[in-house]
């Protein structure tokens, strides 16, 4: 074998070490985020969208176990312009719109940071039990989009450092 060679191997064998070392910290850093609840603990479900484009107001729905999680009234935008948030507590899910007041242009952005929601664990529980579903948005021109599917859910028992990727819908 000439050095060239050689040098060829080495490299690519210093850049495989270097790639499977950061594989193995990135899977011990995301196995570290607790993905389970204790009865008890509040639970931070962030509500992020994808591209959004004119949006003036949204609705979609959280679904959980009530026997699991109980929607405790902790619930802000995060989105300043839409600030008007409310949110109705069903047998199946709570329902969550926001929208804008006036005549205003609505919100566009490559992604967003829609809002968050706090819930409490009832019991020792897993946080995949929570999940949107039937995201729907209007923009400022009044057109109404239903089922909107690049809305992520992420949750993390509050005090806790990161968040998990749930999954975006049921």
């Amino acid at each position: 074998m000439d050095k060239k060679n050689v040098k060829h191997i080495i490299r690519f064998s210093i850049a495989g070490l270097f790639i499977m070392g950061l594989a193995l910290w990135c899977m011990l850093y995301f196995r570290s985020i607790p993905s389970t609840a204790r009865a008890g603990e509040q639970i931070v479900a962030k509500i992020n969208a994808g591209l959004v484009s004119d949006m003036y107001g949204y609705q979609f729905e959280l679904h959980y176990d009530k026997t699991d999680f109980e929607y405790i009234g902790g619930i802000s935008s995060s989105i300043p312009e839409i600030s008007t948030i409310f949110a109705k507590e069903f047998d199946t899910h709570l329902l969550v719109g926001a929208t804008m007041i006036g005549a205003e242009n609505g919100v566009s952005a490559n992604k967003a940071d829609i809002c968050e929601i706090t819930l409490i664990a009832n019991n020792d529980c897993d946080l995949s039990g929570i999940s949107v579903a039937s995201v729907n948005v209007v923009q400022s021109d009044l057109s109404y989009h239903e089922d909107v599917m690049d809305w992520i859910l992420s949750t993390m028992v509050k005090g806790q450092v990161g968040f998990n990727n749930t999954g975006a819908f049921d």
